[in-house]
């Protein structure tokens, strides 16, 4: 069961469409407009999102854009480029530290653009660093409900970014992720941890957001957070989000906007990149794990009883109850349908008002164990009494047989309709939602009442019509299963409330 997602920022919490909203020039530096005009015209640049931007800006003002020569993309989004004779130079902080420029001058409006939710870019014009370009990307319409819908269910979200921390920390203030003096884990943070795991997992171990983060970084947190034990999802949609998805549990791409390497690499792909359906996949995927929960239980339930019921059947020094192929019968008349489509049972509807289960929870828990042994127990001892009440009075082995094989496919039946909530009771549950099990369920009793009646299968078998006397008195045997399958459930609400 997840308990931690981990968002990639463009493209997931916001749109991927960043616009330019001013472009901010040191006194004395190179003016604005000339800036913007010498960035726009680096074309290969617009493959990027944030220079698409800057390309948009500069069209919208109908600024003619001169030839380029001499381009360089680099890592980590940067680029440089020659333009009407001049050397230009874009790219985020880190990048422009790199190629000797002093972003010092800038931090304060670096730091007001990040509280705006903005992401600065750094320009310099040969070789003087002189302007910042404010860009911005909108948060999705659905972002800010689908954070608190996995907030609700428990889990813990963080978001990953290469933007600015302050930016970062305003898109996640205004998200509710983070409060206003949670830290921001950076880049250059988790690089000064280096290989010292201890280090590394302080870092991560209450942070949820992570700004400035290199695309190698993304495992590494990913790896911390499985080692706390966290069962985690990432999600993304570039070929830099893919070492992460695939190292996570379960990795999730962006269908629309995502790379091939990304969607080939995920578990999962969000067709509609809205990735609030996140929340109905957690939701199917509980119901999911609670159907197989169910079909085991009904299962082994039915196993533990036959067992009790041969064991019983030995103590007592009796014959034994059920011929072999009278067992093989049972196992797929009261077992063979009902466990099918007791795997279709829809969900009850509070899939998601619960914690995310402890990832090292096993499936076999306190709960299936004690239905096996109170339920599975029930079954034993009503078949054996049964069997040793029939066989006392008649003396008739195959009649005794009989009666014990009907009285188990009817076990079966109650058994199967009652297993389709491990805490509601059959009365609760709406009848048809499941009809799969509305069929089964009879459609394995007329089976065997067709068998009893069907020369060549009731010879095999040794199977005879029942009179309705006895109809009747196993039909009431068997609601002791159904009033033991109820009173067992109310106890255990009770426990869990």
């Amino acid at each position: 069961d997840l308990d931690v997602v981990v968002l990639d920022k463009t493209g997931t919490i916001t749109l991927g469409q960043p616009s330019v909203r001013s472009v901010v020039s040191d006194p004395g530096g190179v003016d604005a407009d000339q800036l913007v005009r010498l960035a726009a015209s680096v074309e290969a640049l617009s493959e990027h999102p944030i220079a698409r931007a800057i390309v948009d800006a500069a069209e919208a003002e109908g600024i003619a854009l001169p030839a380029v020569s001499d381009f360089e993309s680099v890592t980590g989004f940067g680029v440089k480029a020659v333009v009407d004779g001049k050397r230009v130079e874009i790219g985020a902080d880190r990048y422009m530290v790199e190629l000797g420029h002093d972003v010092a001058g800038f931090a304060k409006v670096a730091e007001r653009l990040g509280n705006e939710g903005k992401s600065p870019l750094y320009a310099a014009i040969d070789g003087k660093l002189a302007t910042i370009i404010a860009v911005a990307d909108p948060i999705k319409e659905t972002t800010p409900a689908a954070i608190k819908a996995l907030h609700d269910l428990g889990l813990k979200v963080a978001m990953i970014t290469g933007d600015h921390p302050e930016t970062a920390r305003a898109i996640a203030l205004e998200l509710g992720m983070c409060a206003p003096d949670d830290e921001v884990v950076t880049g250059a943070m988790i690089r000064a941890a280096g290989d010292d795991r201890g280090a590394v997992d302080g870092l991560v171990r209450n942070a949820t957001v992570f700004a400035r983060i290199e695309p190698t970084q993304k495992e590494t947190i990913v790896d911390s957070l499985q080692r706390a034990g966290h069962f985690v999802a990432v999600t993304g949609d570039g070929v830099n989000d893919a070492p992460a998805m695939k190292h996570a549990h379960a990795g999730v791409a962006m269908g629309k906007r995502g790379t091939d390497v990304a969607k080939e690499t995920a578990d999962l792909i969000i067709t509609d990149d809205r990735f609030a359906s996140l929340v109905d996949g957690i939701e199917q995927g509980r119901i999911v794990y609670n159907n197989i929960r169910k079909v085991i239980a009904l299962l082994i339930a039915t196993g533990f009883s036959a067992l009790l019921l041969f064991f019983l059947t030995v103590i007592a020094g009796l014959p034994m109850p059920l011929t072999a192929v009278q067992l093989l019968w049972l196992n797929l008349v009261a077992n063979g349908l009902q466990d099918v489509a007791l795997a279709f049972e829809p969900g009850e509807g509070q899939e998601l008002d619960r914690r995310p289960r402890e990832p090292a929870e096993p499936i076999f828990d306190r709960h299936i164990i004690e239905h096996v042994l109170v339920i599975g127990g029930v079954m034993g001892v009503l078949a054996f009494t049964v069997f040793a009440l029939s066989l006392h009075e008649s003396s008739d082995i195959d009649h005794a047989r009989n009666l014990t094989l009907m009285l188990m496919v009817l076990f079966g039946n109650i058994h199967a309709l009652s297993s389709r909530s491990e805490t509601r009771s059959l009365f609760r549950i709406r009848f048809l939602a499941n009809p799969f099990l509305v069929v089964a369920v009879p459609l394995a009793q007329a089976i065997h009442i067709a068998a009893m009646y069907l020369p060549g299968i009731g010879d095999v078998l040794s199977l005879i019509p029942v009179s309705l006397a006895e109809w009747g008195a196993l039909a009431a045997v068997a609601l002791l299963l159904l009033c033991a399958e109820e009173t067992h459930k109310m106890l255990l609400r009770r426990r869990v409330h």
